[in-house]
């Protein structure tokens, strides 16, 4: 009975970085950790946009990242109609106007230079546009710590197995012994 609990004592250390290894894994893909979390980097810029004016921004985003972000106007009765591209020219965000503010949020499918498009579709005046877009890594972060974790909680619960299997032979040569001695 001794011998279990110690089997157990020992197997017990990576069993529990196993366990926390897919919590941390489990989080990564439940938690929207963007929500309550700082951004890890954002990108920004302010300009006029002329009448009828079209401009596009190259923006490089990570797969696994989630971006938020916000295009402001400066004239409350004009608006901007914005896009958001892959370099290959798939929209990843369709068509929305903004006027005032406007808040979005999507998750990048690859990582690639995305190009936003904004277009003052107003051809008598002038739109100030300012954007930023603020990038969260926590998913991505917990994703690798998670795996980390499970491989040293396995790489521990080998290491442990090798040291119990010795302390069981150990133990299996002394019975042998004591019985071999017993017998003859």
């Amino acid at each position: 009975m001794a011998l279990v609990l110690e089997v157990i004592k020992d197997l017990w250390k990576g069993f529990l970085l196993v366990i926390l290894s897919i919590a941390l894994l489990a989080s990564s893909f439940l938690v929207p950790f963007h929500s309550f979390l700082p951004a890890w980097t954002h990108q920004d810029d302010e300009f006029p946009i002329g009448p009828s004016e079209r401009r596009s921004i190259r923006i490089n985003l990570v797969l696994g990242s989630v971006v938020r972000g916000m295009i402001v106007t400066w004239n409350v009765d004009k608006c901007i109609v914005f896009s958001l591209e892959d370099s290959a020219g798939n929209i990843v965000l369709d068509e929305s106007i903004a006027r005032d503010r406007y808040f979005f949020e999507f998750q990048p499918s690859k990582s690639d230079s995305y190009v936003l498009v904004l277009n003052n579709i107003d051809g008598s005046a002038e739109n100030g546009v300012y954007w930023i877009f603020w990038s969260y890594y926590y998913n991505f972060l917990f994703l690798l710590s998670g795996v980390a974790l499970y491989i040293v909680g396995v790489l521990f619960m080998f290491r442990e197995e090798k040291m119990i299997r010795g302390k069981f032979a150990d133990v299996l040569e002394e019975a042998s012994r004591a019985v071999r001695s017993h017998l003859f």
